[in-house]
């Protein structure tokens, strides 16, 4: 019984994910992953990160941010320490997920506000990772 509660869950999740990568296959790839398992959920994808800063700004917080590491003008490290001072109380935050096609980022995680930090993840996002996190 509990799947069935947990499917339950899934299909009646109504959140907002925001999602920032600079290849749009990516996007459409973690929009589609996302999809599958919340059909319900509002996906926000943008490939600037300062347009997603902008969009932010201006918006209600999302309920989930993810971010490419390695993109041009803005990196994903820039995103998250402007966003960091931006939002400074914590309960106006969302938890930002960072995403890496890089099997380490040793020597960078410390450059990082740990408060505006949720997770660093290796890409692509799985389904069994979104379901881990936007369960708890």
């Amino acid at each position: 019984m509990a799947s069935l509660n947990t499917m339950t869950m899934k299909t009646n999740y109504r959140k907002t994910i925001l999602l920032i990568d600079d290849d749009p296959k990516t996007n459409l790839y973690h929009q589609t992953i996302i999809r599958e398992l919340y059909p319900k959920a509002t996906i926000l994808t943008y490939l600037r990160a300062y347009h997603a800063i902008d969009y932010l700004a201006h918006h209600p917080t999302p309920d989930y941010i993810f971010v490419d590491l390695y993109m041009p003008i803005m990196s994903g490290l820039d995103f998250v320490s402007s966003y960091h001072q931006i939002f400074r109380r914590e309960e106006e935050r969302a938890p930002v997920i960072l995403l890496t096609d890089h099997p380490t980022i040793s020597g960078q995680r410390d450059r990082i506000p740990s408060a505006a930090l949720h997770d660093v993840v290796q890409k692509p996002l799985t389904s069994e990772y979104l379901s881990q996190i936007t369960l708890q």
